[in-house]
């Protein structure tokens, strides 16, 4: 992330711990972590924590669902080409 773009995340909303961020997702803090450091969730580390904002996991969120709905979908459409 460059210092332009922290500095845009700092200030687009209250950071909040990844801890705090997974208590209202289907999701454990360590697998949060786990998106943050591979940079498939938008967070930032400031010292030892990893930060992001409650708009970017509920971003997050919604973008997993949609590509499991899709998957899904595909599956079941799958099923019925071969029947």
């Amino acid at each position: 992330m460059s210092e332009h773009e922290r500095k845009a995340f700092m200030s687009s909303g209250e950071l909040i711990s990844i801890s705090e961020a997974a208590e209202y997702t289907p999701y454990s803090a360590e697998y949060l972590s786990l998106r943050a450091r591979t940079g498939h969730l938008k967070a930032m580390k400031i010292a030892r924590n990893w930060l992001t904002t409650r708009g970017a996991v509920l971003s997050y969120v919604r973008a997993q669902n949609a590509k499991h709905s899709n998957a899904m979908f595909r599956q079941q459409e799958d099923r019925r080409v071969q029947a």
